[in-house]
């Protein structure tokens, strides 16, 4: 996990290997058990289909919006080994979770990579927004299940959400504009990017008479 956020983070559960851990988190997530993780495909599966016009545009066109779709389905044989093209994307589907489950996708990744938050698209948040985070880690081929604090850094927002949520989702992400903040302050520390050093108060400035009466004494 980032280095920034390792203090803020409750536990990490682990979850198998076998190419369906992103289904296996959310299923722990709500509290299904990793082994149900054919509900949490069916219902992505159910969510793509009957949205399909809005998610058309957030996956510019048809064709990825069917790759998408289509490898969500399981293999039609069974083996030992998943095809890549049947692994959840998150950096595409996490939208779609977040939307589905109305809830607040954290997308962190191994080490200084770029990790993200994705809000639901189109729906209000309710009283308590910080109640429903689900935080994913991303490591080398694999997802973990995380819990993060009461109160932590986020990552900053995905520009996908930004640039097709509706009106009415906006809340969510003001909701959490500090703590991205503050997320964004101690990445920029953990980098070295020092903010620019105050003008020395002690160091003379003149003004142009006084400049010209010096240069008279010289």
């Amino acid at each position: 996990m980032p280095n920034v956020m390792k203090p803020y983070i409750e536990n990490i559960v682990n979850v198998d290997g076998d190419t369906y851990c992103v289904y296996q988190v959310v299923a722990e997530n709500h509290g299904l058990g990793s082994d149900s993780y054919g509900l949490v495909r069916l219902a992505l599966i159910k969510e793509l289909t009957r949205k399909r016009n809005d998610y058309l545009g957030i996956f510019v066109g048809e064709d990825r919006l069917k790759f998408l779709t289509d490898s969500l389905y399981p293999p039609k044989e069974k083996t030992s080994i998943v095809l890549v093209e049947k692994w959840l994307r998150i950096q595409d589907m996490g939208h779609v979770i977040a939307t589905l489950y109305n809830k607040v996708v954290v997308v962190l990744k191994h080490g200084n990579n770029f990790s993200e938050t994705c809000f639901p698209l189109c729906a209000r948040p309710p009283t308590n927004p910080s109640a429903r985070i689900m935080c994913i880690g991303l490591i080398p081929n694999h997802f973990l299940h995380v819990f993060l604090r009461p109160g932590c850094p986020i990552p900053p927002t995905t520009l996908k959400w930004k640039n097709y949520k509706r009106p009415e989702s906006q809340p969510w992400e003001d909701q959490f504009v500090a703590r991205q903040c503050l997320f964004n302050e101690l990445m920029d520390i953990e980098k070295g990017e020092q903010p620019p050093k105050e003008t020395n108060k002690n160091d003379l400035i003149l003004c142009d008479d006084d400049e010209e009466d010096m240069l008279k004494t010289i």
